[in-house]
């Protein structure tokens, strides 16, 4: 089994180029560069496209909209708007059509109108089981494999992730309906974790009731924390103190997921289903036990359990990814507030209204930011899958250029209809422009999970016999090597110097996946030996210490002069894999 964190070390063992620490000159250009490819432009113009939201009072998608109608804000300063276009079913079938026949030619000196891109989309479905009461989960499903039936289809496809410990593949993606629905009815024999911290939170909830009863039967209290109420508070801290762990593991499982499609083309979105997830680790507790000993904060006690940060760089690592979440409440409908079915006793309505909040705050906290959708409070599932297809094929996509200086930088968003105070507007609230360098990142995690041919550098990704290390672990030989004409050197003194970075990442068979490594080579040649040079191959070898397994590994290649980079993937496995 691999280990979710720091299960890949990679160590450089030898390189067959001599490699020295160097940086470029002032004063350097492409001109002097010898091999290599064509350079890439580090400051260029691009299109930022936003995918916009417009639904009316009732929910119903509003179509007829113009570019006139929309202000776009980036950092404060209004932008320009350049694209404009209305995606609704109708132009996605006229686009798919079109691009199956023959074109029939326009008549000379006639231009031809710009045909509208249409991106593919990938769903994923992830059911995080470890947050999930069976009973919650399995009612959503029905109406999950339902949504896949009348949503997926050529330029549709859907994945199945389960976050059971740690986040699993249980369907690739597929267009596949029938692979979908038998995907999720796999999982209603899986059991949801959310019934032992359930178990444990009715226990401490029948721990403070049975304090408050004996509290109430005490005269004249000074100091009003007893031996058994100082106890009590022990066992709620230690029981927020798990729960935090698990839920920071848990959101954590969920960016793992998205990290793996950053690079991918196309729109994502992924359907979170739980049963809630808490914004303050026991809030509930937390309140009802401080409202007995006044001597104790409630804010002092949870402040260390506050989420919120947590889940704000969720919902920023989701729009560096260009992910819409669309997340939905499987517990439905909540009941009466002030009868909890697990403790079998009437409670504070106030702490159990709290609960309820506090659960519910993330999955809508997430959705807003993203620009999604939350489904919370109902028990009309289908109804919340309707609204998400009708944002999968209906929306504004709006454009305005940008020069793209090369590095990574967050701009803040907002899309404004001044003309139409009472539409509802949705979009990403963040756009992060990404430099070269991270977009190779990115592609490098894609590729753990799609096929990627772009490999203009003709690298070649080989892996050696494994050998045993310690504690049952395996150290994977893995040889990188690449023609010495493409990578671009620059002269210095009586030699030739250059330097490329390898990227390298791997996922098991279970979906678990590692953290992105990286290597930066620095290449040093003699000028007078470069022409034989030029026609044999560099190599850079590293060692991959994993734990028993079969493998996908991800390679990737980033020449920093010229920017070009190419990519490559291989499986392979331990012996006792």
């Amino acid at each position: 089994m691999m280990r979710q964190q720091s299960i890949v070390g990679l160590v450089v063992l030898m390189a067959a180029a001599t490699l020295v620490g160097w940086a470029a000159d002032e004063g350097r250009d492409e001109q002097q560069a010898v091999g290599g490819l064509a350079f890439l432009d580090e400051v260029e113009v691009t299109v930022v496209n936003l995918e916009v939201f417009v639904r009316d009072k009732d929910g119903t998608p509003v179509t007829d909209l113009g570019i006139e109608d929309f202000e776009v804000f980036q950092d404060g300063d209004r932008r320009e708007l350049t694209n404009f276009l209305l995606v609704d079913e109708t132009v996605r079938r006229t686009v798919a059509e079109a691009s199956a026949t023959d074109e029939v030619p326009e008549p000379e000196g006639v231009e031809a109108p710009p045909q509208p891109e249409i991106q593919p989309i990938h769903i994923v479905v992830y059911v995080d089981d470890e947050n999930l009461m069976p009973f919650d989960r399995n009612r959503v499903l029905g109406a999950l494999r339902q949504f896949l039936v009348d949503t997926v289809r050529d330029d549709v496809q859907a994945m199945i992730v389960a976050n059971q410990g740690s986040p699993h593949v249980i369907q690739p993606f597929t267009s596949n309906a029938q692979e979908l629905t038998d995907a999720l009815r796999e999982l209603r024999k899986s059991t949801g974790g959310r019934t032992s911290s359930q178990s444990q939170h009715a226990a401490l909830q029948r721990d403070i009731d049975r304090l408050r009863n004996e509290e109430a039967t005490r005269v004249g209290k000074e100091d009003p924390l007893t031996q058994k109420s100082a106890m009590v508070l022990d066992d709620l801290m230690s029981y927020a103190d798990q729960i935090n762990a698990e839920i920071q593991r848990d959101i954590s499982a969920v960016r793992m997921v998205g990290s793996g499609l950053t690079g991918l083309p196309g729109r994502k979105c992924l359907i979170y289903v739980s049963s809630g997830l808490p914004m303050v680790i026991a809030k509930d507790l937390f309140y009802e036990f401080t409202n007995m000993y006044k001597s104790v904060s409630f804010l002092s006690l949870t402040a260390r359990f506050n989420k919120r940060a947590d889940f704000r760089d969720l919902a920023a690592a989701a729009n560096s990814q260009g992910m819409v979440f669309y997340t939905i409440d499987a517990r439905g409908l909540a009941p009466d507030v002030g009868v909890s079915a697990e403790r079998g006793v009437s409670g504070d309505p106030a702490a159990a209204a709290i609960a309820m909040m506090n659960t519910e705050e993330p999955l809508i906290y997430i959705a807003e930011r993203t620009g999604g959708l939350s489904t919370v409070g109902t028990n009309d599932f289908t109804g919340g899958l309707a609204k998400i297809r009708e944002d999968l094929f209906t929306y504004y996509s709006i454009g305005y250029p940008i020069h793209s200086v090369g590095s990574d930088r967050v701009h803040r968003i907002e899309v404004t209809l001044p003309d139409h105070p009472g539409l509802e507007v949705r979009y990403r609230r963040t756009f992060v422009e990404k430099s070269r360098e991270s977009e190779v990142q990115d592609r490098v995690m894609t590729a753990l999970l799609f096929d990627i041919d772009e490999n203009p550098m003709q690298i070649e990704a080989t892996v050696g016999k494994p050998t045993a290390a310690q504690e049952g672990r395996w150290l994977l030989p893995l040889r990188v090597s690449f023609p010495t004409h493409s990578v671009a050197l620059l002269p210095h003194e009586d030699n030739l110097v250059g330097e490329v970075v390898l990227y390298v990442s791997l996922r098991d068979t279970e979906g678990k996946q590692a953290d992105l490594q990286h290597r930066v080579q620095e290449i040093y040649l003699p000028r007078a030996e470069y022409e034989r040079m030029s026609k044999l191959r560099l190599s850079i070898d590293l060692q991959l210490l994993v734990e028993p397994g079969s493998y996908r590994v991800a390679v990737g290649l980033f020449d920093r002069l010229t920017r070009q980079a190419s990519y490559q993937v291989l499986k392979t496995s331990t012996p006792d894999g």
